[in-house]
């Protein structure tokens, strides 16, 4: 983790160069879920496009754009707080690792549940932890996805879902589910011309090996239909185009279609400890139309492993470059750099973090893309009513299966 005492003296070190990348520490540990910040909380100081070129080297591009050529956003800086936190349990499976690439480091073997690689050595290995982080066990919520375009006005999609971690489960073996990850079902509640209608995901580990699965529910004929496989740069439905598959949850699914480079460790402002907006209720105060009311959001000093994707010539995709930036006690990423097939910097993202200390673990189930060509930005997983989601929900793998969902269509 970052060690508080140096943070101050980093941080300036930081503003004196154009470099502020940090050694790896094998003797990283977690943070405390009782360092969470209070809510009243002071702020340090507000970065705005006037006082941009003092902190641009602790600042990603697409921030530094966000602030650059929007007229009214700002990141207001809190103080640092370590709050990622596992369950013992995945503490010690992480501290006992063993696990190999395979593949060409498209898929991975011989794992415990939790992220596999304690100090990375490559890209590939830091998006696997990404990729293999703890979550929790089973959650559900409601959340709206929220497309706010640039006249102001915008668009809302509000889903009913449960999530089911299979990998993260310590106790069972779900034969059935082998090489799965994780398991999603949903409903939609709005718009109103889509209500009812359900969705049911499979999403596995070694994409090589096993392709995720997707059905739906049509609540007309009442009748379930095994879907295409949407992956890759495929549009997310009811993002206006502006979220693809693979960047749902900051990035998702194969890596096979990416060079991956580790570019290091580095100190930067990043979006953290967000437990104010994962309460706040959705309305015109929250949704500005340049971006986020800049007051519910938090940015702190923390430390990050910096990590770029480039499309490999062989493949095809909407974005040739991602500079991924993930923290290094979670391995959550947390913002992302997206290019176009130019090599233009055209679209930006941040997943605002919190910790749910009933389980406890650092989650980020909100995130926003920023697009720098004229198409507004979207915000999804918003909470619905100002409240937590269920951390504990009680969820068991046969309430996932095509028969499951259509009984729980009728």
């Amino acid at each position: 983790m970052l060690f508080t005492q140096l943070s101050k003296r980093l941080f300036i070190s930081c503003l004196l160069t154009t470099s502020c990348l940090l050694q790896a520490s094998e003797n990283a540990t977690l943070g405390s879920a009782e360092s969470i910040p209070a809510q009243d909380e002071q702020p340090l100081f507000t970065i705005t496009k006037s006082n941009l070129s003092e902190y641009s080297a602790l600042l990603s591009e697409g921030a530094k754009h966000l602030l650059d050529h929007s007229s009214n956003y700002e990141m207001v800086i809190y103080p640092s707080h370590q709050t990622a936190v596992v369950p013992e349990h995945i503490a010690a499976n992480m501290r006992q690792q063993n696990c190999q690439l395979e593949n060409s480091g498209n898929s991975i073997s011989h794992c415990l549940p939790g992220s596999p690689f304690r100090s990375p050595a490559t890209g590939l290995e830091a998006i696997w932890n990404h990729l293999l982080r703890y979550r929790g066990d089973a959650i559900s919520g409601k959340s709206h996805r929220i497309n706010v375009f640039p006249n102001g006005t915008h668009s809302t999609y509000t889903t009913d879902w449960q999530t089911l971690y299979i990998y993260g489960q310590p106790q069972e073996d779900h034969e059935s589910f082998s090489n799965v990850l994780l398991i999603n079902r949903s409903k939609v509640i709005e718009p109103v011309k889509d209500a009812q209608t359900l969705y049911l995901t499979k999403e596995t580990i070694n994409q090589d090996q096993n392709k995720p699965a997707f059905w739906q529910y049509f609540p007309g004929p009442r009748s379930v239909k095994r879907m295409s496989v949407l992956a890759y740069d495929f549009v997310v439905d009811h993002s206006y185009g502006l979220l693809t598959q693979d960047s749902l949850n900051m990035f998702n699914g194969s890596p096979e279609k990416y060079d991956w480079e580790l570019i290091g460790k580095q100190i930067m402002i990043v979006p953290y400890n967000n437990q104010k907006l994962a309460t706040l209720k959705v309305d015109e105060n929250l949704l500005h139309t340049e971006s986020l009311n800049p007051a519910a959001l938090r940015y702190e000093q923390q430390g990050v492993w910096i990590v770029e994707a480039t499309l490999k010539k062989n493949m095809s995709h909407l974005y040739s470059k991602r500079r991924f930036y993930l923290d290094e006690d979670s391995w959550q990423i947390l913002m992302a750099d997206l290019y176009d097939k130019e090599n233009n910097l055209f679209r930006y993202q941040e997943a605002y973090t919190f910790t749910a200390t009933d389980i406890p673990v650092l989650v980020a189930p909100i995130q926003i893309t920023y697009d720098f060509t004229g198409q507004g930005y979207l915000i999804d997983g918003l909470n619905t009513d100002g409240t937590y989601w269920n951390f504990k929900a009680r969820l068991k793998p046969m309430d996932f299966t095509p028969a499951a969902l259509r009984r729980s269509g009728h």
